[in-house]
């Protein structure tokens, strides 16, 4: 991996450690089981551990969202990401600062992931261990998705679907709904992943 991308993955384990206590061999066993669904607040395995409080871990887990709606090449220097790093670990909210609580432990633990991230070096690169592809969209992103998916299919933005959606002014020609959790169980994600491939579908 080139530097940008060492630093965006470093970053990104911080996170991870400190919100869920998962090491990089577990983060890779739940997204090979359990695809991306685990991320949303999936209980500890039994050899994780963290010592942050339920509040940090929510700020850690909405910085970690943060840090992922950029990639590394979309900045010209190593420099530019670490900036951007940066504002994104000062400027990311979580349930404190909702309730105006935020307390001198809540500044300290983003000025320790600040120092962490201004100090990180490409001799410590080496240290850490890649992790699986993953992005959130940014919100201009999301509208242009929004707005091509009301295109075909005539579904307004964040609104149900088919076929929970029975008001829909037709139904949907081509395209089957499955419970998510039944879908999972009865096709591994390896079996998905190698019929997009076979489609030429990198990423979905």
């Amino acid at each position: 991996m080139e530097p940008k991308v060492w630093l965006h993955t470093a970053a990104r384990h911080y996170c991870i450690k400190r919100s869920f206590g998962y090491s990089a061999a577990q983060l890779v066993y739940q997204y090979a089981t359990q695809g991306m669904s685990f991320i949303n607040g999936p209980p500890l395995p039994p050899s994780a551990s963290t010592d942050v409080s339920p509040d940090f871990q929510q700020l850690f887990h909405e910085i970690q969202i943060d840090l992922e709606r950029a990639y590394p090449d979309d900045f010209a220097t190593l420099d530019d990401l670490r900036q951007h790093l940066i504002e994104v670990v000062q400027s990311a909210h979580g349930p404190l600062f909702e309730q105006n609580m935020e307390t001198d432990s809540t500044h300290e633990e983003r000025e320790q992931f600040c120092t962490y991230i201004r100090q990180f070096t490409c001799d410590a690169a080496h240290s850490v261990d890649p992790l699986p592809y993953r992005r959130y969209f940014s919100t201009r992103e999301l509208e242009r998705l929004w707005y091509r998916v009301r295109r075909k299919w005539n579904v307004e933005t964040n609104s149900t679907w088919y076929p929970i959606n029975v008001n829909l002014p037709e139904q949907p020609a081509n395209i089957l709904a499955f419970q998510s959790a039944w879908f999972r169980h009865n096709v591994p994600l390896q079996a998905l992943q190698k019929l997009f491939y076979r489609k030429g579908i990198e990423y979905v």
